[in-house]
């Protein structure tokens, strides 16, 4: 067995080492999502740090996706790491505060791409929504105008695209050339080296700044996709309302399991995918 990680803050390079032991436990997805777990004994020396993203290859192919969660050192000579399966990250995100109607597709529901006048899929919101209680301040009251500070290009919202959820859609925002258009041009946003200033309409988003109505793809992206779906036409067989106390991994584990679905999870070197099949053993 072969394990590689690359630790966070800005990291670059792949580490690779052999584990002095591992434990590696995949419970079954009933209804709510239960990560899977992977306790990896190492020597001391093996300079892993806590939220390193891990993966783990059993004769060169990839067995585990996942992320260092805690440590601990037993010895001298030996420490242990306790990781879990990226789909964990989901329960750590809010689903958006969203009413889906009968009749809405899975392919929808969860899916993990901000597409302008579209749904807002679960595991896109799981990737882009901004929370609720993100800090910014009132730049402009009259015109709904507020700056979010530090999101500029210098920094983690970089030059992702930004999208507004309304009582429908979602809905791609237009960039402003300079910070003056904002003025006029509604559902808009600037953004200099330093900061974002939004505006959106204050009918469809009354109170959006507070209540997590803004969304950037993949500004905190979980590395969880939408994979196969072994009935691509299976829709909502009722209405779901969905609010941000509800988390995203739990949601969609049982609202699947709801519809006579069984969820696995499938690692690649980039992602972990969710599929969703009607037989529960693959």
């Amino acid at each position: 067995m072969k394990i590689q990680f690359i630790n966070p803050s800005g990291a670059s390079d792949w580490i690779n080492f052999i584990p002095n032991q591992t434990t590696l436990t995949l419970p079954k997805q009933v209804s709510r999502l239960e990560p899977r777990t992977l306790d990896i004994a190492m020597p001391r020396g093996v300079p892993v740090k806590q939220w390193a993203q891990i993966l783990v290859y059993e004769q060169n192919i990839l067995r585990f996706r996942g992320y260092a969660k805690t440590y601990q050192i037993d010895s001298k000579k030996q420490k242990t790491i306790s990781c879990e399966g990226m789909e964990g990250l989901l329960n750590t995100r809010p689903c958006p505060d969203y009413f889906y109607p009968v009749g809405t597709k899975f392919s929808e529901l969860f899916s993990d791409t901000c597409t302008d006048l579209a749904v807002p899929g679960l595991l896109a919101g799981a990737n882009a929504a901004l929370l609720p209680g993100w800090d910014y301040t009132t730049y402009d009251a009259a015109h709904n105008i507020i700056k979010i500070a530090n999101g500029g290009r210098s920094f983690r919202f970089a030059t992702k695209s930004l999208y507004s959820v309304d009582y429908r859609y979602l809905r791609k925002l237009d960039e402003a050339v300079i910070l003056t258009d904002l003025s006029w041009v509604d559902n808009a946003f600037y953004r200099d080296a330093k900061d974002i200033h939004v505006r959106l309409d204050n009918f469809y988003h009354r109170g959006w700044a507070d209540l997590g109505g803004l969304w950037i793809e993949n500004a905190f992206d979980c590395k969880v996709r939408l994979g196969n779906i072994s009935d691509a036409n299976k829709s909502l067989a009722g209405t779901l309302q969905t609010t941000v106390n509800d988390k995203t991994g739990d949601m969609i584990v049982d609202t699947a399991k709801g519809h006579g679905f069984f969820v696995h999870f499938r690692d690649t070197v980039n992602f972990t995918y969710i599929d969703l099949d009607q037989t529960e053993g693959r």
